[in-house]
């Protein structure tokens, strides 16, 4: 059985999130290659602008949500790094675009990756442009075992009062940790951070994201409880 906790900074201080089922998303990164063909910004006519159709990739992307996916269904597709050009009056030859897809059904996973290919290379094309995609399937869905959120349940009734036990809330964040549950059940819980009075308040990754370190004891203690008793049972 494998055990794993990350610190959470929308849930309170001390507070303890576990549920069955899943719980994070699937997490791809990808990078995207425009290619045009440069030239001067006076003579359009004698280039085929990348930066224009990346633009327009930009927008189209987000139909995969909006048009292609079922409102049931959770899927984040963001758009993070947009590189292109080097002069006001220089038409760009090459855009590169970076991002991530996200998914919580690896037969909604599929579709996603076929929209996304099919609507590139279309708009790519459509644009004069050709398209370069790298995709990296970095994890699958982190999906908790009902038995061992159990026993996370029972020991965190030993170490926190009731109400500081709380649902864990499905996220479309993405963790590795989802490979450990092709060798073995797993059960990946949260410890909430959130504590506004020490600075504690901001999202993760935000440029002023800090752990409210007091937090820390009450994790390592979860997880040693965990361990102990699942190796119990």
């Amino acid at each position: 059985a494998y055990f794993g906790v990350h610190v959470w900074s929308p849930y309170n201080a001390g507070e303890l999130h576990v549920s069955p089922g899943g719980v994070a998303a699937s997490c791809d990164m990808f990078t995207l290659t425009i290619r045009g063909r440069g030239g001067h910004g006076a003579m359009p006519e004698e280039c085929v602008d990348a930066i224009v159709c990346a633009s327009a990739l930009v927008g189209q992307l987000q139909t995969i949500v909006s048009r292609f996916t079922s409102p049931m269904d959770p899927v984040v597709v963001t758009i993070g790094s947009f590189h292109a050009g080097t002069r006001c009056n220089i038409i760009a030859q090459d855009a590169v675009l970076e991002g991530t897809l996200r998914a919580f059904d690896d037969n909604v996973h599929a579709r996603l990756i076929e929209h996304f290919k099919r609507i590139i290379t279309d708009v790519s094309a459509a644009y004069g442009c050709t398209a370069e995609i790298d995709i990296n399937e970095v994890t699958g869905v982190v999906v908790n075992d009902e038995a061992l959120c159990q026993i996370a349940r029972e020991t965190a009734a030993e170490l926190v009062p009731p109400e500081k036990i709380q649902k864990q809330e499905p996220c479309m964040l993405g963790d590795d940790f989802a490979a450990y549950r092709a060798i073995a059940p797993s059960c990946f819980v949260q410890v909430g951070m959130l504590a506004p009075e020490k600075n504690c308040c901001y999202a993760h990754h935000h440029g002023m994201f800090k752990v409210d370190e007091d937090v820390l004891p009450l994790c390592v203690a979860w997880m040693a409880a965990n361990a102990e008793r699942a190796a119990r049972s």
